[in-house]
Order: structure tokens, then C-alpha cells, then sequence
């Protein structure tokens, strides 16, 4: 009796053994925390050189977690969304290289705006218009690195099945220095 509960205690071990060796990438490959984050990033192509990044923040909206980071000073982000046991799985990644300012549509719909900022931007305050109604105007820290999430409740009504966004940038006097279609 006793050899056969040993038997069974062991046959258990080994499986819970093989069990974690098989989950492990599950819970460490996920966005929970900084540091896992952090390994999701190297872990996709193209952002393997970890002293690379620089997370600016985390944000999180209902289930999903938004990481607006630089790599290599680009301006980047991460979309991970909460899974059924509570992990936050990778769903997509994004960068623009050569860009001091960038504008990312999440999930590629209009009404959740991300812009990411690196130390070389000189772009003090930004407009945003959809078929001409203004729906974000914010200040940008100039010289800095940062990241500001909008999401949109009125958005207005499509014109031909689509918007025409414009954008306008101003310098620290307020001066416009670009304005974008």
C-alpha cells in the first residue's frame, strides 16, 4: 500500500513537472507587468535589444493594456488584452521609425487615439478634426519623452464610409508649423 501511494505520488510530481514546463511560456509571456512586458517585446521580431526600450507607460481600458514605448527612440506601442484567467496576452505591435511624434490608431478605428512622443519632438500642441469636427486638442511636452491615450465618445458621422482627418501642429509660440491631411 504504501509503495503503491508512492507510486502515484511520484507518477503526480512528474506530471505537474511536464504540466509547468509546458505553461511556463504561458504565464511569463504575457503583459502583467513590467518586466514581462518587457520580454514580450524582445520576444518579437525586429525588437529583440532589450537595452533598446524604454516603456513610458501602461494603460489600461476594461480588458485590454496599452504599452506606448520607444525602441531605439521610436515611437512604438503594444496591444495585450485579458484573457480568461486573468493574463494579459500580446495581440499587436506597431513602430515608426524616423518619427519624433507619432498618432496610432488603436485596433485601427478611430475613436482610441495613442500619440507617442520621443525627446526630439518640437511639437508643442496638436489638433485633431474628423470631417472637419475637432476632436483632440491637447499640449505635447516638447523635448520629452511621452505618451497620451484619447478615447473618442462623438465621433462624427461618416461621410462616403470613412472620415477625412486633418491634423495641425503648433510650435511653443503657438505658431502653426504643419498641418496634415
Amino acid at each position: 500500500m504504501l509503495k503503491y501511494k508512492n507510486t502515484i505520488i511520484f507518477l503526480l510530481i512528474i506530471i505537474l513537472i511536464i504540466l509547468y514546463q509546458f505553461f511556463k511560456p504561458t504565464f511569463l509571456m504575457n503583459g502583467n507587468n513590467k518586466q514581462n512586458i518587457i520580454k514580450v517585446i524582445c520576444s518579437l521580431e525586429g525588437y529583440e535589444n532589450k537595452d533598446s526600450i524604454k516603456i513610458l507607460k501602461i494603460i489600461d481600458s476594461k480588458n485590454d493594456r496599452l504599452v506606448p514605448f520607444l525602441y531605439n527612440n521610436s515611437p512604438s506601442y503594444l496591444l495585450f488584452s485579458k484573457n480568461k484567467i486573468g493574463n494579459y496576452k500580446w495581440q499587436y505591435a506597431e513602430k515608426r521609425s524616423n518619427e519624433s511624434l507619432s498618432i496610432f490608431s488603436i485596433r485601427l478605428s478611430l475613436d482610441e487615439v495613442l500619440i507617442v512622443t520621443n525627446g526630439e519632438n518640437q511639437i508643442a500642441k496638436m489638433k485633431m478634426k474628423a470631417n472637419g469636427k475637432k476632436l483632440i486638442e491637447t499640449e505635447l511636452s516638447v523635448g520629452e519623452n511621452s505618451a497620451s491615450f484619447f478615447k473618442l465618445d462623438k465621433l462624427p458621422k461618416e461621410i462616403d464610409h470613412g472620415y477625412e482627418i486633418n491634423y495641425e501642429f503648433f510650435d511653443k509660440e503657438g505658431k502653426q508649423i504643419i498641418e496634415k491631411d
